[in-house]
Protein backbone atom coordinates (compact mmCIF):
# COMPACT_ATOMS: atom_id res chain seq x y z
CA UNK A 1 0.00 0.00 0.00
CA UNK A 2 2.80 2.42 0.91
CA UNK A 3 4.50 1.56 -2.38
CA UNK A 4 1.31 2.51 -4.30
CA UNK A 5 0.94 5.78 -2.37
CA UNK A 6 4.53 6.77 -3.09
CA UNK A 7 4.55 5.73 -6.75
CA UNK A 8 1.00 6.61 -7.87
CA UNK A 9 -1.25 8.44 -5.41
CA UNK A 10 1.17 11.09 -4.11
CA UNK A 11 2.59 12.11 -7.52
CA UNK A 12 -0.94 12.46 -8.97
CA UNK A 13 -2.12 14.39 -5.90
CA UNK A 14 0.75 16.87 -6.32
CA UNK A 15 0.08 17.16 -10.07
CA UNK A 16 -3.58 18.00 -9.45
CA UNK A 17 -2.68 20.52 -6.73
CA UNK A 18 -0.03 22.20 -8.93
CA UNK A 19 -2.20 22.15 -12.12
CA UNK A 20 -5.80 22.16 -10.89
CA UNK A 21 -7.45 23.39 -14.10
CA UNK A 22 -9.78 21.16 -16.13
CA UNK A 23 -7.47 21.58 -19.13
CA UNK A 24 -5.05 19.19 -17.43
CA UNK A 25 -7.58 16.57 -16.33
CA UNK A 26 -6.93 14.16 -19.21
CA UNK A 27 -3.18 14.40 -18.68
CA UNK A 28 -3.63 13.65 -14.96
CA UNK A 29 -5.66 10.55 -15.87
CA UNK A 30 -3.00 9.41 -18.34
CA UNK A 31 -0.24 9.88 -15.74
CA UNK A 32 -2.21 7.87 -13.18
CA UNK A 33 -2.51 5.00 -15.66
CA UNK A 34 1.14 5.32 -16.64
CA UNK A 35 2.35 5.34 -13.01
CA UNK A 36 0.25 2.28 -12.13
CA UNK A 37 1.71 0.06 -14.87
CA UNK A 38 4.40 -1.22 -12.47
CA UNK A 39 1.73 -3.21 -10.61
CA UNK A 40 1.47 -6.98 -11.00
CA UNK A 41 -1.22 -8.39 -13.31
CA UNK A 42 -3.26 -9.45 -10.27
CA UNK A 43 -3.25 -5.92 -8.80
CA UNK A 44 -3.97 -4.34 -12.19
CA UNK A 45 -7.16 -6.44 -12.32
CA UNK A 46 -8.24 -4.63 -9.15
CA UNK A 47 -6.99 -1.10 -9.96
CA UNK A 48 -7.86 -0.83 -13.68
CA UNK A 49 -11.66 -1.20 -13.30
CA UNK A 50 -11.63 1.56 -10.66
CA UNK A 51 -9.65 3.87 -12.96
CA UNK A 52 -12.02 2.98 -15.85
CA UNK A 53 -15.10 3.70 -13.75
CA UNK A 54 -13.78 7.12 -12.65
CA UNK A 55 -12.29 8.27 -15.94
CA UNK A 56 -14.60 11.12 -16.93
CA UNK A 57 -11.57 12.99 -18.29
CA UNK A 58 -11.26 10.30 -20.99
CA UNK A 59 -14.51 11.55 -22.53
CA UNK A 60 -13.75 12.93 -26.03
CA UNK A 61 -14.89 16.44 -25.06
CA UNK A 62 -12.46 16.54 -22.12
CA UNK A 63 -9.66 15.05 -24.21
CA UNK A 64 -10.18 17.79 -26.82
CA UNK A 65 -9.80 20.45 -24.12
CA UNK A 66 -6.47 18.97 -23.03
CA UNK A 67 -5.31 18.55 -26.63
CA UNK A 68 -6.26 22.14 -27.57
CA UNK A 69 -3.98 23.40 -24.79
CA UNK A 70 -1.11 20.97 -25.40
CA UNK A 71 2.49 22.11 -25.68
CA UNK A 72 2.86 20.33 -29.03
CA UNK A 73 1.43 22.44 -31.91
CA UNK A 74 0.42 19.43 -34.06
CA UNK A 75 -1.72 18.10 -31.18
CA UNK A 76 -3.40 21.51 -30.82
CA UNK A 77 -4.16 21.59 -34.56
CA UNK A 78 -5.59 18.05 -34.42
CA UNK A 79 -7.92 19.01 -31.55
CA UNK A 80 -9.14 22.15 -33.32
CA UNK A 81 -9.83 20.16 -36.49
CA UNK A 82 -11.94 17.76 -34.38
CA UNK A 83 -13.87 20.75 -32.99
CA UNK A 84 -14.54 22.15 -36.47
CA UNK A 85 -15.64 18.72 -37.74
CA UNK A 86 -18.03 18.39 -34.78
CA UNK A 87 -19.48 21.82 -35.49
CA UNK A 88 -20.01 21.07 -39.18
CA UNK A 89 -21.80 17.80 -38.40
CA UNK A 90 -24.04 19.27 -35.68
CA UNK A 91 -27.75 19.61 -36.29
CA UNK A 92 -28.90 22.98 -34.94
CA UNK A 93 -32.49 21.77 -34.48
CA UNK A 94 -31.45 18.68 -32.52
CA UNK A 95 -32.73 19.13 -28.95
CA UNK A 96 -31.94 15.65 -27.65
CA UNK A 97 -30.04 15.41 -24.43
CA UNK A 98 -26.31 14.79 -24.71
CA UNK A 99 -25.37 11.55 -22.99
CA UNK A 100 -21.96 11.55 -21.39
CA UNK A 101 -20.71 7.97 -21.37
CA UNK A 102 -17.13 7.19 -20.46
CA UNK A 103 -15.45 5.30 -23.32
CA UNK A 104 -13.26 2.25 -22.79
CA UNK A 105 -9.68 3.15 -21.90
CA UNK A 106 -6.54 1.96 -23.61
CA UNK A 107 -4.36 1.14 -20.60
CA UNK A 108 -1.29 0.43 -22.76
CA UNK A 109 -1.15 3.85 -24.45
CA UNK A 110 2.04 5.89 -24.54
CA UNK A 111 0.27 9.26 -24.95
CA UNK A 112 -2.91 10.73 -23.49
CA UNK A 113 -4.39 11.48 -26.93
CA UNK A 114 -4.61 7.70 -27.48
CA UNK A 115 -6.47 6.98 -24.23
CA UNK A 116 -9.57 6.10 -26.24
CA UNK A 117 -10.48 4.78 -29.66
CA UNK A 118 -11.72 7.93 -31.42
CA UNK A 119 -13.52 6.24 -34.32
CA UNK A 120 -16.72 4.94 -32.60
CA UNK A 121 -17.22 8.13 -30.58
CA UNK A 122 -19.61 10.74 -31.89
CA UNK A 123 -17.83 14.04 -32.50
CA UNK A 124 -18.86 16.72 -30.06
CA UNK A 125 -18.03 20.37 -29.54
CA UNK A 126 -16.92 20.80 -25.90
CA UNK A 127 -19.10 23.36 -24.07
CA UNK A 128 -15.99 25.33 -23.07
CA UNK A 129 -15.46 26.09 -26.79
CA UNK A 130 -18.98 27.46 -27.36
CA UNK A 131 -17.87 31.09 -26.84
CA UNK A 132 -15.12 30.73 -29.47
CA UNK A 133 -16.13 31.46 -33.06
CA UNK A 134 -15.29 28.95 -35.80
CA UNK A 135 -13.28 31.64 -37.62
CA UNK A 136 -11.03 32.01 -34.57
CA UNK A 137 -10.63 28.22 -34.36
CA UNK A 138 -9.61 28.11 -38.04
CA UNK A 139 -7.19 30.98 -37.48
CA UNK A 140 -5.57 29.12 -34.59
CA UNK A 141 -5.15 26.01 -36.75
CA UNK A 142 -3.05 28.01 -39.24
CA UNK A 143 -1.07 30.02 -36.68
CA UNK A 144 -0.64 27.16 -34.15
CA UNK A 145 -1.40 29.64 -31.35
CA UNK A 146 -2.81 28.26 -28.13
CA UNK A 147 -6.44 29.16 -27.37
CA UNK A 148 -7.18 30.97 -24.15
CA UNK A 149 -9.79 28.85 -22.42
CA UNK A 150 -11.56 29.57 -19.14
CA UNK A 151 -9.95 27.85 -16.20
CA UNK A 152 -12.34 25.63 -14.27
CA UNK A 153 -11.08 23.38 -11.46
CA UNK A 154 -10.77 19.72 -12.38
CA UNK A 155 -11.13 18.56 -8.81
CA UNK A 156 -12.27 20.40 -5.69
CA UNK A 157 -13.19 19.56 -2.13
CA UNK A 158 -16.69 20.91 -2.88
CA UNK A 159 -17.06 18.19 -5.53
CA UNK A 160 -15.98 15.56 -3.00
CA UNK A 161 -18.54 16.89 -0.49
CA UNK A 162 -21.24 16.74 -3.18
CA UNK A 163 -20.35 13.15 -4.05
CA UNK A 164 -20.46 12.21 -0.36
CA UNK A 165 -23.87 13.86 0.04
CA UNK A 166 -25.34 12.09 -3.00
CA UNK A 167 -23.93 8.76 -1.74
CA UNK A 168 -25.57 9.36 1.67
CA UNK A 169 -28.86 10.22 -0.04
CA UNK A 170 -28.72 7.00 -2.10
CA UNK A 171 -28.21 4.94 1.06
CA UNK A 172 -30.92 6.75 3.05
CA UNK A 173 -33.89 7.21 0.69
CA UNK A 174 -35.34 5.94 -2.60
CA UNK A 175 -35.29 7.76 -5.95
CA UNK A 176 -38.20 10.22 -5.66
CA UNK A 177 -37.13 11.54 -2.26
CA UNK A 178 -33.38 11.92 -2.98
CA UNK A 179 -33.62 15.44 -4.36
CA UNK A 180 -35.54 16.64 -1.28
CA UNK A 181 -33.07 14.87 1.03
CA UNK A 182 -30.11 16.58 -0.65
CA UNK A 183 -31.77 20.01 -0.69
CA UNK A 184 -32.74 19.69 2.99
CA UNK A 185 -29.16 18.79 3.95
CA UNK A 186 -27.75 21.75 1.99
CA UNK A 187 -30.31 24.13 3.54
CA UNK A 188 -29.54 22.78 7.01
CA UNK A 189 -25.80 23.27 6.55
CA UNK A 190 -26.20 26.79 5.15
CA UNK A 191 -28.24 27.73 8.24
CA UNK A 192 -25.42 26.80 10.60
CA UNK A 193 -23.33 29.59 12.02
CA UNK A 194 -19.78 29.91 10.74
CA UNK A 195 -17.11 31.22 13.09
CA UNK A 196 -14.49 32.96 11.01
CA UNK A 197 -11.06 33.26 12.56
CA UNK A 198 -9.49 36.70 12.09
Amino acid sequence: MVNYIVKVYAPIWFEIKSKPSCIGGSRHLFHMIHYSRYLSAELKRIVDPVIQRNSCFAHPENLLIAMATAERPHIRRLALRHVLAARSSQNETDTTRRISKVPLLNFETQDYIELINWSPNKRADPPIFRSIQSTQVEENIHTSDMLKLKSFPCHTQAVERGIKLVTEACAAVCEPQRDGFIRARIASRSGMKVFNKT
